[in-house]
């Protein structure tokens, strides 16, 4: 449910799991039936821990998935990639330093239509920017879109070490976070942070 006024304004601190449901429930076409949170990009039933502390989540979304939490390889590619980045010996196409598209470093302050110049949301709070509140900076306010497209914030999952996060950009005024025990993601661009295959 979107609260009035508020369809711009981030979500953070979700879990992977609460992720994996959600790309669950876009891949079944937001379908209101149980059944249609349970599985899809994943499988559910296979959410659990040995001990208390390792997690049993299905590692990788299933192969006919439409929506799925970005890997880490995906989420470089997205971000990262640019087709028509010219190179110094005269050709194109590369990876970028930064996600943003450059080989400058991102600036954590308010963006410029809330009087700062960043361009990106983290590593800044109202005690820094009296009067402008990290959490409530719509989305869209920075440039953050890649030439394909993509959005250059994002948190996804690494590997086997399901504590591990990455942050590439940034989406949330506070650097620290709340930690869960198994993965975990901000999907602080709700409607285009998952990938869906075309």
């Amino acid at each position: 449910m979107t609260l009035p006024g508020n369809e711009m304004i981030p979500v953070g601190d979700i879990s992977w799991r609460m992720a994996a449901i959600y790309a669950n429930w876009l891949h079944n076409d937001k379908s209101t039936a149980r059944s249609a949170f349970l599985n899809g990009a994943y499988d559910v039933s296979t959410f659990g821990y040995i001990n208390g502390d390792v997690a049993t989540d299905q590692a990788a979304h299933h192969p006919s998935a439409r929506y799925w939490i970005p890997a880490l390889d995906e989420m470089i590619k997205a971000s990262h990639r640019d087709p028509n980045k010219p190179n110094l010996d005269g050709t194109t196409g590369g990876y970028w330093l930064y996600s943003n598209g450059s080989t400058q470093p991102w600036v954590g302050a308010p963006p410029a239509s809330m009087g700062g110049n960043g361009t990106a949301n983290f590593g800044w709070d109202s005690d820094d920017f009296p009067g402008v509140n990290p959490y409530t900076v719509p989305l869209g306010s920075y440039a953050t879109t890649n030439p394909l497209g993509t959005l250059r914030c994002l948190w996804c999952h690494i590997g086997v070490n399901r504590g591990s996060t990455h942050r590439n950009g940034g989406c949330e005024g506070s650097s620290s976070r709340r930690q869960f025990p198994g993965w975990h993601i901000r999907l602080c661009c709700p409607r285009r942070h998952l990938f869906s295959r075309i």
